[in-house]
C-alpha cells in the first residue's frame, strides 16, 4: 500500500511539472508535503517513507532542506499524506480562466474539498483558497467577500488587514492562533517539556526491557534526578507487575528533589494496591530533602475530603507519620465523615421483604428500599494521627477537638503579643 501511494504521488508530481510549464496559474504550486504527527505532540513535514530494519519499522522524513530524520514507529502518532482532492484541484486550476467569477468558484471549491481537512475546518483558510481570494483582489481591490475572508476590515474608508493590526499590537501567529509573545514562550516551554518527558519514557522502557543484570539496571534507575522523568516513572509503575521493580521506581521518584515528585509519592502512598509499595513511599517521604509540611498539606487537601473512607484513613495515617502539625485543623474536620453508599437491600428489585403491621407480620414481594444510604464513618487512623500530633485525646468528639484547637491558637496569639 505504501509503495502504491508513493508511485501515485510521483506520477502526480510529473504531471504537475508539465502543467506548470503550460499554465502560469499553477506555477510554484507543488503538492503539499506529508505531515508526520508525533506521539509527543509535535509535527514534521516532508516526504515520508517506511522501511524495515530487522524487526523494527523506521519512518524516514526527508525535509525540504534536504535533511533526513528517522523515527521509530512508536514515536509517530499518524502520517497525513497528500489528498486525492489536491490532485483534482491541480487539474481544475490548469483549465480555469483568470477571472473574478472563476477564482471565486475555485475558492468555494477549495473551502468544501481542501480547507475542510484542516485542523480548524472551514474556519481556517488553506493556501489554495487564499491564493484565489488574493487573485480576486488583484482584479477587484474592493471585493467585500474576498476582503472579509482574508481578514480585512474597513476603517475610515480604508481596508485594514487585521493580521497586520494584531502584529502591530504585539501579537504573533503561533500554532494557528494569535498569542502574545509571553504566551508563545510558555507554549514552547510546555512543548519542550513534553518532548523531554517523551524522551524519558523511551529511555526508561528501553532500560527496563534490556537484558542486563537487575543490580546494574537498578543502579541506573537510582541515578535519575530529572523532574521530566516523574510522569514516565509513574506510568512505568502503573504498568509494572513485579513488586520488586515497583519499589525501584518509588526509590527513583524519591531521589528527584522536586515538589512534583513528593506529590507523586503522596498519591502512590494513598492509592496503590500494594501495602508494601505504600509503606515504601512513606519512607521516601521521610527523607531529609522532602518538605514534609508541604506533603502533609497536599495529602490533607486532596484526600481528607475523599468520597472513599479508606483513602481518608490512609491519608490521615501518613500525615501522622510525617509529624505535620499544620494539618491538624483538617484532620479534625475528617474525624467523622458522611458517605453515600449503595443500599445492599435494594440490589435485588424482585426480592421478598418481611413486613410487620398491627395485624401481624408476613412476607411480600417487591422492594421499596432506597437505592442509596447515608453512612456515617468514624475514621480511626485520623484519630490516631491527631493523638500522635497533639498528645491530646478527645475521641471522636469533634466539637471538643475544635474547642481545644481554638484554645491552642488563642494561647499562641497571646504569647506572640507578649513577645512584642
Amino acid at each position: 500500500m505504501i509503495r502504491k501511494l508513493f508511485c501515485h504521488s510521483a506520477l502526480v508530481a510529473n504531471a504537475f511539472g508539465l502543467m506548470s510549464a503550460m499554465n502560469p496559474l499553477i506555477a510554484d504550486d507543488p503538492l503539499p508535503p506529508d505531515v508526520v504527527v508525533l506521539s509527543s505532540g509535535g509535527r514534521l513535514e516532508g516526504q515520508v517513507s517506511e522501511q524495515k530494519v530487522g524487526n523494527r519499522t523506521i519512518v524516514e522524513v526527508k525535509r525540504s532542506d534536504g535533511s533526513i530524520i528517522q523515527l521509530t514507529k512508536d514515536q509517530v502518532k499518524f502520517v497525513r499524506r497528500p489528498k486525492v482532492a489536491h490532485t483534482e484541484y491541480v487539474a481544475k486550476k490548469f483549465t480555469m480562466e483568470d477571472t473574478i467569477d472563476a477564482h471565486w468558484e475555485m475558492s468555494q471549491w477549495c473551502r468544501d474539498n481542501l480547507d475542510s481537512r484542516l485542523s480548524n475546518g472551514t474556519s481556517e483558510l488553506g493556501p489554495e483558497r487564499r491564493f484565489h481570494l488574493q487573485a480576486i483582489l488583484k482584479l477587484d481591490p474592493d471585493h467585500k467577500d474576498a476582503r472579509h475572508l482574508l481578514d480585512y476590515t474597513k476603517e475610515k474608508g480604508a481596508w485594514i488587514n487585521l493580521e497586520q493590526k494584531r502584529l502591530g499590537h504585539g501579537f504573533v501567529r503561533y500554532n494557528k492562533r494569535w498569542m502574545t509573545r509571553e504566551e508563545v514562550a510558555l507554549e514552547k516551554a510546555e512543548e519542550a517539556w513534553k518532548d523531554q518527558q517523551a524522551n524519558w519514557a523511551r529511555r526508561l522502557k528501553k532500560l527496563r526491557s534490556s537484558s542486563g543484570r537487575d543490580a546494574e539496571l537498578i543502579v541506573e534507575f537510582s541515578k535519575i534526578d530529572d523532574a521530566a522523568a516523574i510522569k514516565p516513572l509513574i506510568e512505568l509503575l502503573d504498568s509494572e507487575k513485579s513488586e520488586q521493580w515497583q519499589l525501584v521506581y518509588v526509590d527513583a521518584l524519591g531521589n528527584i528533589r522536586s515538589a512534583q515528585a513528593a506529590r507523586a509519592l503522596c498519591d502512590i502512598a494513598v492509592t496503590h494496591a500494594s501495602p508494601v509499595v505504600r509503606e515504601h513511599c512513606i519512607a521516601r517521604l521521610k527523607l531529609e530533602h522532602v518538605d514534609q509540611r508541604a506533603a502533609a498539606q497536599y495529602l490533607a487537601g486532596r484526600y481528607l475530603n475523599s468520597k472513599e473512607n479508606e483513602l481518608i484513613n490512609r491519608a490521615g495515617f501518613i500525615i501522622g507519620e510525617l509529624g505535620a502539625g499544620s494539618a491538624i485543623g483538617l484532620l479534625i474536620d475528617a474525624l467523622v465523615t458522611e458517605h453515600i453508599i449503595p443500599n445492599p437491600l435494594a440490589a435485588n428489585p424482585g426480592a421478598l421483604t418481611t413486613t410487620f403491621s398491627n395485624q401481624g407480620n408476613g412476607i411480600s414481594s417487591g422492594n421499596s428500599q432506597p437505592k442509596l444510604l447515608k453512612h456515617t464513618a468514624r475514621n480511626h487512623s485520623v484519630l490516631d494521627a491527631l493523638r500522635l500530633l497533639t498528645k491530646a485525646d478527645f475521641g471522636f468528639e469533634e466539637q471538643s477537638w475544635k474547642d481545644w484547637f481554638a484554645q491552642q491558637h488563642t494561647l499562641i496569639d497571646v504569647d506572640a503579643s507578649r513577645d512584642e
